[in-house]
């Protein structure tokens, strides 16, 4: 009985892992939002206005062209159009959804824009604390200088 048992779970396992898909996380380790203010070169809340798609990538939505909606930090104003790009196309690269509108941790290179890894960068509604702990923190840091 117990040999049964356990060929049917073997089996079990075996159809399973054929019909499931292989899911790779991008492992970080997380500090407060305020550590990553100092270390970005642009923090902003934008709006996407097209995801590229690419047919030789496994991950698809990681090219966008993107309107600026806020400037928290950085040189960059409001409605100003951005290209971004992906650093590496691995498992923590930033995917892109159309019409969302994200917090980005960013960079700047050779006249693309880049998304931090492991950065707080994420879709604006579920950033609502951290655009506040980010405002706060920059107007403190102003008044201070």
């Amino acid at each position: 009985m117990i040999f049964k048992t356990q060929i049917l779970r073997l089996c079990l396992v075996v159809i399973l892992g054929l019909f499931c898909q292989k899911v790779i996380a991008c492992d970080c380790i997380m500090y407060p939002v305020t550590s990553y203010i100092p270390t970005s070169e642009f923090i902003f809340i934008v709006k996407v206005k097209q995801v590229h798609k690419e047919e030789v990538s496994y991950y698809k939505g990681y090219r966008a062209t993107v309107e600026v909606a806020e400037v928290l930090k950085g040189k960059m104003f409001p409605g100003q159009e951005l290209e971004f790009d992906s650093i590496d196309n691995g498992n923590c690269t930033f995917v892109f959804d159309s019409n969302e509108t994200y917090l980005l941790f960013a960079f700047k290179k050779n006249n693309k824009f880049y998304v931090y890894p492991c950065s707080y960068s994420e879709k604006a509604c579920d950033s609502r604390k951290n655009i506040r702990i980010i405002k706060k923190y920059l107007r403190n840091k102003h008044n201070r200088v």
